[in-house]
Protein backbone atom coordinates (compact mmCIF):
# COMPACT_ATOMS: atom_id res chain seq x y z
CA UNK A 1 0.00 0.00 0.00
CA UNK A 2 1.40 3.20 -0.90
CA UNK A 3 1.66 5.83 1.48
CA UNK A 4 -0.04 9.27 -0.08
CA UNK A 5 2.64 12.25 -0.24
CA UNK A 6 1.41 15.56 -0.04
CA UNK A 7 2.34 17.95 -2.73
CA UNK A 8 3.13 20.91 -0.48
CA UNK A 9 5.41 23.73 -1.39
CA UNK A 10 6.41 26.46 0.41
CA UNK A 11 5.92 29.59 -1.74
CA UNK A 12 7.21 32.81 -1.43
CA UNK A 13 6.23 35.92 -0.50
CA UNK A 14 6.52 36.97 -4.14
CA UNK A 15 4.32 33.94 -5.25
CA UNK A 16 1.87 34.53 -2.52
CA UNK A 17 1.07 38.16 -3.86
CA UNK A 18 1.08 36.98 -7.08
CA UNK A 19 -1.48 34.50 -6.28
CA UNK A 20 -3.57 36.87 -4.52
CA UNK A 21 -2.99 39.57 -7.35
CA UNK A 22 -4.62 37.31 -9.88
CA UNK A 23 -7.15 36.03 -7.56
CA UNK A 24 -8.61 39.53 -6.93
CA UNK A 25 -8.55 40.27 -10.76
CA UNK A 26 -10.40 36.50 -11.71
CA UNK A 27 -13.84 37.56 -10.13
CA UNK A 28 -13.98 34.05 -9.09
CA UNK A 29 -14.66 32.20 -5.75
CA UNK A 30 -11.44 30.65 -3.72
CA UNK A 31 -12.94 27.00 -4.42
CA UNK A 32 -12.90 28.01 -8.30
CA UNK A 33 -9.50 29.77 -7.95
CA UNK A 34 -8.28 27.52 -5.97
CA UNK A 35 -9.50 24.50 -8.30
CA UNK A 36 -8.04 25.89 -11.49
CA UNK A 37 -4.77 27.11 -9.44
CA UNK A 38 -3.95 24.02 -7.87
CA UNK A 39 -3.67 25.45 -4.77
CA UNK A 40 -5.48 24.34 -1.22
CA UNK A 41 -8.37 26.93 -0.08
CA UNK A 42 -7.26 26.89 3.19
CA UNK A 43 -3.98 28.67 2.20
CA UNK A 44 -5.55 31.34 0.34
CA UNK A 45 -8.08 32.43 2.72
CA UNK A 46 -5.38 32.41 5.54
CA UNK A 47 -3.43 34.49 2.61
CA UNK A 48 -6.72 36.75 2.52
CA UNK A 49 -6.85 36.93 6.15
CA UNK A 50 -3.22 37.96 6.75
CA UNK A 51 -3.60 40.34 3.90
CA UNK A 52 -6.66 41.98 5.64
CA UNK A 53 -4.39 42.61 9.06
CA UNK A 54 -1.81 43.88 7.64
CA UNK A 55 -1.97 47.40 6.21
CA UNK A 56 -0.54 47.51 2.17
CA UNK A 57 2.81 49.33 1.82
CA UNK A 58 2.25 52.12 -0.36
CA UNK A 59 3.17 51.22 -3.75
CA UNK A 60 5.81 53.33 -5.96
CA UNK A 61 4.81 54.18 -9.06
CA UNK A 62 7.95 55.67 -11.58
CA UNK A 63 7.01 58.22 -13.59
CA UNK A 64 9.12 60.05 -16.38
CA UNK A 65 8.50 63.74 -17.07
CA UNK A 66 6.74 64.64 -20.33
CA UNK A 67 9.23 64.69 -23.16
CA UNK A 68 9.39 68.16 -25.04
CA UNK A 69 8.97 66.57 -28.11
CA UNK A 70 5.42 64.65 -27.42
CA UNK A 71 4.81 66.09 -23.92
CA UNK A 72 3.64 62.66 -23.10
CA UNK A 73 4.07 61.00 -19.12
CA UNK A 74 5.04 57.77 -18.90
CA UNK A 75 3.84 55.82 -15.68
CA UNK A 76 4.84 52.25 -14.79
CA UNK A 77 3.05 50.85 -12.09
CA UNK A 78 4.32 47.82 -9.83
CA UNK A 79 2.38 45.41 -11.33
CA UNK A 80 4.05 45.95 -14.79
CA UNK A 81 1.51 48.08 -16.26
CA UNK A 82 2.78 50.78 -18.58
CA UNK A 83 0.46 53.81 -18.96
CA UNK A 84 1.37 56.59 -21.14
CA UNK A 85 -0.42 59.79 -21.25
CA UNK A 86 -0.47 63.23 -22.21
CA UNK A 87 1.32 66.19 -20.82
CA UNK A 88 -2.41 67.60 -20.11
CA UNK A 89 -3.81 64.94 -18.61
CA UNK A 90 -4.56 65.95 -15.04
CA UNK A 91 -2.74 64.24 -11.73
CA UNK A 92 -6.46 63.86 -10.47
CA UNK A 93 -7.36 61.69 -13.19
CA UNK A 94 -4.22 59.86 -13.21
CA UNK A 95 -4.59 59.14 -9.82
CA UNK A 96 -8.12 57.51 -10.68
CA UNK A 97 -6.60 55.56 -13.17
CA UNK A 98 -3.97 54.57 -10.75
CA UNK A 99 -6.48 53.39 -8.16
CA UNK A 100 -8.39 51.62 -10.56
CA UNK A 101 -5.74 49.18 -12.27
CA UNK A 102 -3.84 48.67 -9.30
CA UNK A 103 -7.01 47.27 -7.17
Amino acid sequence: MKKHQSARRRRTQRDIDELLRRYHRSGMTVYAFCASEGVASSSVYNWLKRERREPAAPAMVEVSPPSPLGERYVVCTPSGYRIECSGAFSAGALKRLLDVVEA
